[in-house]
């Protein structure tokens, strides 16, 4: 009761001072909060793996499948100075998107550039060239091997042809 008078003043609840004494309240521990860089770079990461998993799972053109192929040349018997045509034909299963294949020939030692073949939808079968120019006297029997290099079912294909020049 408070002197002089009848009522009395009551008081409850956590950090209410009993008779003007002050209580002692534990304070609430701190909101654990991750720094603003943290969560960009788990965001980036996120975002990152899921373009990585689209990119590779999500062809828009597709990977075309190869599964047969043949070389032939025309003529098929060249004289002097003379350029044969071969011709690789690629037969594909229609899916469209880009081939890569090399020509390989006999002449020479060096690597052969990586070509490229672009198909359309529907596209079953393809064909590649190559010029192939011999010169100078004699006999020689040339080829050239074509090899398919993304998403082939078949070892590469070898084509030939005859050189005569008696000068």
């Amino acid at each position: 009761m408070t002197p002089g008078t009848d009522t009395a003043e009551i008081r409850f609840g956590a950090g209410v001072p009993a008779g003007g004494e002050e209580t002692f309240v534990w304070p609430r521990p701190p909101r654990r909060r991750y720094p603003r860089a943290l969560l960009a770079i788990f965001v980036a990461t996120v975002a990152l793996i899921g373009a990585l998993l689209w990119l590779g799972l999500h062809h828009p053109e597709g990977i075309p499948t190869v599964s047969a192929a043949s070389v032939s040349a025309a003529p098929q018997e060249v004289g002097c100075g003379a350029t044969v045509d071969l011709v690789g034909t690629l037969t594909t299963d229609g899916v469209p998107g880009t081939v890569d294949y090399q020509w390989t020939r006999s002449d020479t030692p060096l690597a052969p550039p990586v070509e490229h073949l672009h198909l359309d939808a529907g596209q079953r079968t393809a064909r590649v060239h190559l010029a192939f120019t011999v010169t100078g006297s004699g006999k020689a029997i040339g080829s050239v091997t074509l090899t398919v290099l993304s998403r082939a079912t078949i070892p590469p294909v070898k084509g030939t042809f005859f050189y005569n020049c008696q000068q």
